[in-house]
């Protein structure tokens, strides 16, 4: 899988077309709900591209502007003390 993507990468259409591409086969291989790429700006993390399992509603408007601590959030989240992300 993490071949697969690299190689995603490495096309020419760029990486704002290529990470909704990468989400998506990451999402499926990980059977998940949804994947992200978080962005850091001044300070505070930006939900720049999502991707949705069929039939999970999108969260990208409402992770906007977070806190750094969000991190900590979901690290516990994929560590099994937590529910969701």
């Amino acid at each position: 899988m993490l071949v697969d993507c690299v190689r995603s990468l490495y096309e020419d259409r760029g990486i704002g077309e290529m990470l909704p591409v990468i989400l998506d086969k990451l999402g499926r291989f990980m059977n998940a709900d949804r994947s992200y790429v978080f962005m850091l700006r001044d300070g505070k993390l930006y939900n720049e591209y999502e991707w949705c399992a069929e039939g999970v509603e999108s969260q990208m408007d409402t992770l906007q502007g977070l806190p750094l601590e969000f991190i900590d959030r979901c690290l516990k989240s994929l560590t099994g003390r937590n529910v969701w992300c």
